[in-house]
């Protein structure tokens, strides 16, 4: 079994970075100590608004990022609101240092619909695109010693027609989990926008999920918003 944590919505920048980092040694680091795990799942929304590669809150965030590296084999994050999160233009040239104790390789910055299959014990990922994988490959493995759970993680983005856009990540496939950033249907708020969504539809907007057809594709689902 696959060991992971998935943190939605740290909102970096929201409180002092100082503070933050004060809460989540006492919380999240303070728990990791004894429980390593094979991934983080980072659920979108990582900043509580844009930033300059040079502010406090992005050195903040990338020395908690380095930080995580030490207790989790990969750390995967999905972008979240784009007025929150512009992980391309803040990650893209970042090179992490190695200092012997982790590798570039552990961090997933994940911008498109995209699927990942993750290997229990040592957090390793695979990346395949929708018409290479299916679901039986996460049950046949040259190794029988090996486990692996498959993963759809869908950042939040502003796209036409929602059915068209995940048709080729949803249509007769099924996964472990589905790890997403976004609106649910079952939500008030949701189900105004979505009636919005008909109305404007030449527009582009947040997607809003169905609960129920999301469930139809997936073991689990986490989403952060």
């Amino acid at each position: 079994m696959v060991k992971m944590i998935i943190l939605p919505d740290l909102h970096w920048g929201a409180i002092s970075p100082e503070r933050m980092k004060e809460e989540l040694d006492k919380t999240l680091f303070n728990f990791l100590k004894c429980n390593r795990v094979d991934v983080v799942m980072i659920a979108g929304d990582l900043f509580d608004s844009k930033q300059y590669f040079t502010s406090d809150v992005v050195r903040y965030v990338i020395n908690f990022l380095c930080q995580l590296a030490h207790y989790a084999n990969s750390i995967v994050c999905i972008q979240g609101t784009k007025t929150h999160d512009d992980l391309k233009t803040i990650f893209a040239n970042i090179k992490i240092v190695d200092t012997g104790d982790f590798w570039m390789g552990r961090f997933h910055f994940i911008t498109k619909p995209t699927i990942l299959r993750i290997r229990s014990g040592d957090g390793f990922i695979e990346y395949y695109k929708p018409d290479e994988y299916n679901y039986e490959m996460s049950e046949e493995n040259e190794d029988e010693t090996e486990e692996w759970m498959s993963t759809l993680c869908i950042p939040e983005e502003y796209v036409i027609d929602q059915d068209v856009y995940y048709k080729p990540y949803l249509e007769n496939k099924y996964y472990d989990i589905i790890l997403f950033h976004g609106m649910i249907d079952k939500i008030w708020y949701a189900k105004i926008n979505k009636f919005s969504q008909t109305e404007l539809t030449k527009y582009s907007s947040a997607p809003v999920f169905k609960v129920d057809e999301l469930l139809e594709h997936c073991s689990r689902c986490y989403a952060g918003h």
